[in-house]
């Protein structure tokens, strides 16, 4: 039950990166390979690797980035980070609140116990 995908020579989507709302547009952009290992019988419990190779971008500075843009976004940013910082302290205060949850689904355990054992490697 063990599985291997091997995906060759993909072109990136220019507009894949737009989200994170970058100062930088994607002209261009090819990955060499993107190589999938899992042991599908033991899914929850051993390691999906992921290795991605050779990413090539072609990329400029955006033209249409203004200040008030630049301030806006370095402001949520900011406030993202305040944020994230609260939640750890509350996560430290209380390591165990959230887990053990009795409305998590076999699925969503499953999922959870995936991302947690996924092992990526970036070359190139």
């Amino acid at each position: 039950w063990s599985g291997e995908v091997s995906l060759q020579n993909l072109k990136v989507k220019t507009k894949a990166l737009d989200f994170l709302q970058l100062p930088i547009k994607v002209i261009d952009g090819f990955i060499g390979r993107i190589f999938l290992k899992a042991d599908w019988s033991a899914l929850g419990s051993k390691p999906v690797n992921v290795v991605v190779e050779n990413v090539f971008l072609v990329a400029r500075p955006r033209d249409n980035v203004s200040t008030e843009q630049k301030l806006a976004l370095e402001t949520a940013i900011h406030a993202k980070l305040r944020k994230l910082a609260s939640w750890q302290e509350l996560k430290l205060a209380a390591p165990n609140l959230g887990e053990g949850s009795s409305s998590a689904s076999w699925s969503e355990k499953l999922g959870t116990k995936i991302v947690n054992n996924l092992q990526i490697s970036i070359k190139n």
